[in-house]
């Protein structure tokens, strides 16, 4: 009778033992099942954020030089704060010395920052964006206004990236 007993309770344990295990293959199934969502849903959202750049063109002014960088919404988001953006330029300057610089946004341009020079609704910039002045929405284009400070040296190749909030970039180069 003992040996009846001690079966029976082995076999609950045991029983006990494999519905434990089990409940916690089910539990690291799932959460792994929701990490993988949760990335999958993180992609999706960075694929609706889509900056391509059209131009960028340098003017030389007063010791400075500046870079006008046209951009094309191509997502399926907006953007509108500009203070959260990164924009670094790497160039050379006038005394021939490689320059790598991050630059500030700046509501009014000046030496060592970039600002938005304007919204538009083609890239030609005849047609201002008057809807919603201050928003880059899907299609619409904007110019960016960086102002190198020490002046890049003619006849070289500088480049720019931009990061939006997203962290989505997009460079393009530019000749000084």
């Amino acid at each position: 009778m003992a040996t009846a007993v001690t079966s029976v309770l082995s076999f609950a344990l045991m029983i006990a033992v494999i519905i434990s295990v089990l409940n916690g293959a089910l539990k690291l199934t799932s959460d792994s099942a929701e990490t993988q969502s949760a990335t999958q849903r993180a992609a999706a959202e960075a694929a609706l954020g889509l900056l391509s750049i059209i131009d960028a063109v340098v003017t030389h002014d007063a010791g400075a030089t500046n870079v006008d960088i046209t951009i094309l919404n191509e997502g399926e988001l907006s953007y509108s704060q500009f203070k959260d953006w990164n924009v670094n330029v790497n160039y050379t300057n006038g005394s021939g010395d490689i320059v790598l610089t991050s630059l500030y946004y700046a509501e009014t341009l000046a030496d060592g920052t970039w600002s938005v020079e304007g919204l538009y609704m083609d890239a030609g910039r005849s047609s201002p964006e008057l809807i919603e002045p201050s928003v880059v929405n899907p299609g619409e284009y904007l110019v960016l206004r960086v102002r190198l400070g020490d002046g890049a040296l003619s006849g070289t190749r500088g480049w720019a990236v931009v990061t939006p909030e997203d962290g989505i970039s997009a460079s393009v180069f530019f000749d000084a």
